[in-house]
């Protein structure tokens, strides 16, 4: 897992973890198990990702997000990040579905 965002943004090319936008050096860190459902500021928890996608994840896990959308028809970029591993969501922070 890279240790630090330069080389997170190396490793996925600079490119969003989610939808493959180039970032051009730019784009927001996003927590892949959101803080408000008990996610850490590890690096194995944290990804790059474009404005939009940060915006429409809001407080979804990463896989919530790729299952959500998926449901609308959205390309899900498949990237493996050796070491990306979200941290577990706390016990009573379950989202209901979204529509």
């Amino acid at each position: 897992m890279p240790r630090d965002l330069p080389s997170l943004r190396i490793v996925l090319k600079d490119r969003c973890r989610f939808c493959s936008e180039p970032l051009h050096g730019q784009g927001h860190v996003d927590h892949l198990t959101p803080v408000a459902r008990g996610g850490t500021h590890k690096a194995s928890n944290l990804t790059l990702c474009c404005e939009p996608c940060n915006l429409a994840k809001t407080s979804k896990t990463r896989d919530e997000f790729l299952e959500w959308r998926a449901e609308r028809g959205l390309f899900n970029r498949r990237v493996d990040i050796s070491g990306e591993r979200p941290d577990p969501v706390l016990r009573g922070a379950l989202r209901e579905r979204y529509i």
